[in-house]
């Protein structure tokens, strides 16, 4: 299952994504996919590698694994306390609300 996915089954009655939140949302899922292929690679090098000097060093997969989940991790808390945040209008009469602004970190 996609992220978009899995976030619509917890969407509010009511909510829609704005254009910026499905692009944020993208974003992650992007993420989320690097993460994947970055856990194949660990599995298939192992978390420790030989250096240039024959020494045994860690991955460099392994720490770019953790910063993946924790970026990929941190979208996703945003578009959730995006999709809990109740806004009012702009403007009466207008399309949009201020989501662009709670999206930004």
């Amino acid at each position: 299952m996609s992220l978009l996915e899995d976030l619509m089954l917890e969407l509010p009655k009511g909510y829609s994504f704005t254009p910026v939140e499905l692009t944020q949302i993208q974003l992650a899922q992007s993420q989320l996919d690097d993460v994947a292929r970055l856990e194949q690679v660990l599995e298939s090098e192992g978390h420790t590698v030989s250096g240039h000097a024959g020494q045994t060093r860690l991955n460099a997969a392994f720490s770019e694994l953790r910063q993946s989940r924790h970026e990929a991790s941190r979208q996703i808390e945003i578009i959730r306390r995006g999709m809990l945040t109740v806004d009012k209008p702009a403007k009466a009469g207008t399309r949009y609300t201020h989501s662009a602004s709670r999206i930004r970190a």
